[in-house]
């Protein structure tokens, strides 16, 4: 899915609301520019949690933050185990 459609799904879902978002980012190989330019613009999420499976998760979050300022809060990547 690109972002331009998990944005609208998730806009979808919440039909005018605003909810917590956790993004799993366990098959996430990367997330390009055009897809960084997408999560700025604010949705329905009220905030956005990063959960990963691994420390390659965590590397690829950590870029993905270091690099993009979010419109809305996000919580540091978690890595089960």
């Amino acid at each position: 899915m690109d972002a331009k459609a998990a944005m609208a799904a998730v806009n979808a879902l919440a039909k005018g609301a605003e909810y917590p978002m956790l993004v799993d980012m366990a098959s996430t190989r990367s997330v390009s520019r055009p897809a960084r330019a997408v999560f700025s613009i604010p949705c329905a999420a009220s905030r956005i949690a990063l959960l990963g499976a691994s420390p390659v998760d965590r590397v690829l979050a950590n870029f993905f933050l270091g690099i993009h300022i979010p419109p809305l809060p996000y919580t540091g990547l978690h890595v089960p185990g």
